[in-house]
């Protein structure tokens, strides 16, 4: 990443905390990250292109610390839990994804021509960690498993955690359609069969989307 890019995205980032993308001025965030409107568009077609950027330097943050904290723990399943249920946790601290998910989303998607599979590379391991250990299905690759986090997590984080009942929800769906629906058959308890089944069934469906 050059420096001036990174001056700009930091600018912006600071800028976010107080205001939406759409109210910010390319001159003001120019001027705070002190570069000219022309080096500004060598590394942005305009706001949305930065936004893109913004959202996925954030994403991946995310999911590196969310990584590198489970990935103290022992017991695979408790790992894989910790991992996602951090995930969603900071993704809801962060302003510009709290308010602003669904075009953070968008952006990607359209700006990067990849959707969420930008985040991948920081995904990929984790999830391969993960099947190595047990606690994931070895009959789905890894890509599908990818998405399927992916888009779970912008789900969970839309879910309230500002008490008790909020957390014990967003734990519930973690466990049951995330580790349980995800763990190998032969290691699931009673009952899960229908969680993999359903499962099996939407993905298939998104395999044609």
């Amino acid at each position: 990443m050059s420096n001036i890019r990174e001056k700009i995205l930091k600018a912006a980032n600071t800028s976010l905390e107080e205001r939406d993308l759409a109210e910010l001025q390319i001159n003001e965030l120019c001027q705070l990250a002190n570069v000219s409107r022309t080096s500004f568009y060598r590394e942005f077609k305009n706001l949305d292109d930065l936004g893109a950027a913004l959202a996925t330097q954030i994403g991946k943050d995310i999911l590196r610390e969310a990584a590198q904290a489970a990935d103290t723990l022992t017991d695979p399943r408790e790992r894989l839990f910790q991992f996602i249920r951090r995930v969603a946790t900071d993704s809801q601290s962060h302003r510009f994804l709290r308010w602003e998910k669904s075009l953070a989303t968008k952006l990607i998607q359209r700006e990067n021509g990849l959707g969420l599979a930008v985040f991948f590379d920081v995904l990929g391991p984790v999830i391969t960690r993960c099947q190595q250990d047990g606690a994931l299905r070895g009959d789905l690759r890894t890509e599908e498993i990818a998405d399927w986090l992916l888009r779970q997590w912008w789900l969970l984080s839309n879910l309230p955690l500002r008490n008790s009942a909020g957390r014990e929800a967003l734990d519930r769906y973690i466990q049951v359609f995330i580790v349980d629906a995800l763990r190998p058959a032969d290691a699931s308890g009673s009952g899960s069969e229908d969680v993999h089944n359903k499962l099996d069934q939407i993905l298939d469906k998104l395999r044609y989307l």
